[in-house]
């Protein structure tokens, strides 16, 4: 008997105009001398990429809170360091190793060169396409490099560009074509590793001289016969850091090295916020005897110096902090910009990280962030053997998974760094294939972008006792049921709901799917407290305080309002026909993200590795999502929200516990609330 088909989500027309508004928004996005339409984004990313616009535009414009909170109390700083505990505490100068001809740093920015790559020598290198002072060939090479590299591909972009280049080079023969394809923003690094078999082709770093002499040279031939031969062109990818091996993220090897970066030198609620620095205090305590490396800015480091060695005064510690101080500002996300693993030298494995070609944020493009891209230096000298790869990468989008059974290491992948590559001329099994060398794997698997990264949906762990692998994926629904719980228990003790309103809410949301009118008369109950700005008021907010240090009673709510919208969702609240256009777009997104989740489960499932849901949900910033976690020695560390949400890490920590590893826990709020958790901020060398 065949399976029954699938129901059609019905999706109104007032959100179907939303959608289209949206997705028509990120394709018209400036990247460079071109768009984000010239990147040949597949239309099931866009859409997932635009599901996640509409849903956080959404939140941002009808579920934000309003009012005056009590003003923040700045934690006192710590005590004084005591000769004793400061001698833990070494410290790098990182500015003084930086070169200096390329200064100051440009600022975050999407208008570069498709093939910029950081020059960490500090060589000046074109950024930006080139001006309307440029020649006027250079200018119309860079616009179709943009226009067609993600769609012709590197080598019939490369012809194309130097025929429109060829007259400029012969008028001006000072100006090589090598040259002249880099400022036009070729990624000629990627371009050297083609070659090309048989007596009429090149070798390996040949391709440049190769279309010299055959399209500028005496005798050119034809630009139709080269493209022909050039079609046969293969890419020769080699890694770009010898015996370099990522950091098995399902295993139980003991952890070389540690590395954090902090964005600033004190909490922002206090103690148990799960900030920066809260993330790194606990890891400190947690890990005492693994060395850490710690990145933060200049005129943040005596504090942050200061904080560090009273983790280390009880001599508890006997591992060193390393404090690298930085003139850069950097972001929190340690993981993203610097792929921690190991080489192998002289027979022993020591840490080493594979940067991307320059740290990135967002998924559809690679928007530059030159602050996070600056540390390759300042890295070596904390004793990390460090090389830049051609190759974008997030390292949130990279799960390496050791499987002994199969005898490989597996490389999960977020479909987001395909592309990304894809956008610089190599085809999509291309780009699969060069992060799987780069990062030391044998087989790489893609999975759908149901989040920003894949280490939000997947947490791997490797039995200690049989080798066996199980993915613990995310589960929405009781994850969401267990949030409106706590905030319609809380709404109660607050005199906002009777005992018997309660009741028949918490029945209602524990049906599957829920009972659609419990929950639309839940969400009327709150927006009668709407003021005229358009927002909660403080004092509703209030009541989803759990009174533990650190914790934020705002942030609680608006995960609270966040999961009160996907039960809603559930419930078949989206194919109601006369609800406003971006409230039914946003809640048809929160649907297909459902589906897929369980598409990466059935990918997962194929290669036999057992799966395990365990509640988790997964919302970016207004999410509590124990799977964004780390293996460290025979400790898997999860991330739990604390507080007012901490029964949510309770099923992962058991299901985790029952794979015969031992279970800490660390407080990640105040990073989850910043779009980042514990994996973002926490890069293990082992």
């Amino acid at each position: 008997m065949s399976k029954p088909a699938a129901r059609r989500l019905a999706i109104p027309s007032a959100a179907t105009a939303v959608e289209r508004e949206v997705r028509d928004s990120i394709l018209n996005q400036p990247f460079g001398a071109g768009t984000v339409a010239d990147l040949n984004l597949p239309a099931d990313f866009v859409r997932r990429c635009a599901d996640r616009v509409i849903i956080a535009s959404f939140n941002e414009r009808h579920r934000i809170v309003v009012g005056d909170a009590p003003p923040r109390q700045p934690p006192p700083p710590p005590p004084p360091t005591t000769p004793q505990s400061a001698s833990t505490v070494r410290l790098i100068d990182g500015e003084t190793m930086r070169d200096r001809r390329w200064a100051p740093l440009p600022p975050q920015a999407t208008d570069i060169l498709r093939g910029f790559k950081f020059p960490d020598d500090g060589t000046p290198v074109p950024l930006t396409p080139p001006g309307e002072s440029a020649p006027y060939e250079l200018r119309r090479a860079s616009a179709l490099i943009a226009r067609t590299l993600a769609k012709s591909g590197l080598a019939a972009t490369a012809l194309e560009a130097a025929a429109v280049l060829r007259p400029f080079i012969r008028a001006s023969p000072e100006h090589t074509l090598e040259s002249l394809l880099h400022q036009a923003g070729l990624p000629i690094d990627l371009l050297a590793m083609l070659e090309l078999e048989g007596p009429e082709g090149f070798p390996r770093g040949g391709c440049v001289n190769w279309l010299s002499v055959r399209l500028i040279g005496a005798s050119p031939l034809p630009t139709a016969r080269l493209r022909t031969a050039l079609a046969a062109a293969r890419l020769d990818f080699r890694p770009t850091l010898d015996s370099f091996r990522a950091t098995d993220d399902a295993g139980c090897e003991p952890p070389l090295l540690v590395r954090l970066q902090l964005t600033r030198a004190d909490d922002w609620l206090g103690v148990g916020d799960g900030g920066s620095l809260d993330i790194a205090r606990q890891v400190a305590q947690l890990l005492p005897t693994v060395p850490i490396v710690l990145t933060a800015r200049q005129d943040h480091a005596p504090l942050i110096a200061r904080h560090a060695a009273a983790w280390s005064a009880d001599r508890s510690r006997t591992a060193p902090i390393t404090l690298i101080t930085e003139s850069v500002t950097v972001s929190e996300w340690a993981q993203d910009n610097a792929r921690a693993g190991t080489v192998l030298r002289a027979g022993v494995r020591l840490p080493a990280a594979i940067l991307p070609r320059y740290a990135s944020r967002a998924e559809e493009l690679a928007a530059f962030v030159p602050g996070d891209s600056a540390l390759a230096a300042s890295l070596r000298a904390a004793g990390i053997h460090v090389a830049r790869s051609p190759l974008h990468m997030q390292g949130g989008n990279t799960i390496v998974v050791n499987d002994v059974s199969l005898g490989k290491r597996i490389l999960l992948l977020g479909e987001a760094e395909v592309y990304r590559n894809v956008a610089l001329g190599l085809t999509e099994p291309q780009a699969i294939d060069a992060l799987r060398v780069e990062l030391g794997a044998d087989i790489a698997v893609v999975l759908p972008a149901a989040s920003y990264h894949i280490d939000y949906e997947v947490f791997c762990v490797t039995s200690q006792t049989t080798g066996g692998i199980t993915a613990f994926v995310g589960e929405s629904a009781p994850a969401e049921r267990a949030i409106v719980e706590a905030g319609i228990l809380a709404l109660t003790h607050a005199g906002k709901l009777d005992a018997a309103h309660q009741d028949r809410l918490l029945s209602a949301i524990k049906s599957d799917p829920p009972e659609l009118p419990a929950v639309v008369g839940l969400l009327d109950t709150l927006g009668r407290d709407l003021l005229s700005r358009g927002g909660f008021p403080i004092e509703l907010a209030q009541t989803m305080d759990g009174h533990t240090p650190g914790e934020s009673a705002v942030g609680n709510f608006l995960v609270f309002l966040d999961a009160l919208d996907s039960l809603a969702a559930r419930a078949g609240l989206a194919e109601v026909d006369t609800l406003p256009g971006h409230l039914a777009a946003a809640l048809i997104a929160r649907k297909r993200a459902e589906a897929d989740r369980i598409a990466i489960r059935h990918r997962l499932e194929s290669l036999g590795w057992k799966v395990q849901p365990v509640p988790s949900y997964t919302s970016g910033p207004r999410g509590v999502c124990p799977l964004n976690a780390v293996n460290a020695g025979e400790l898997a560390i999860i991330p739990t929200s604390g507080g007012f949400f901490s029964p949510i890490a309770e099923p992962a920590q058991s299901a985790i516990s029952g794979s015969d590893r031992s279970i800490r826990l660390i407080q990640t709020a105040e990073s989850q609330r910043r779009n980042g958790s514990l994996r973002c901020a926490m890069a293990v060398f082992c």
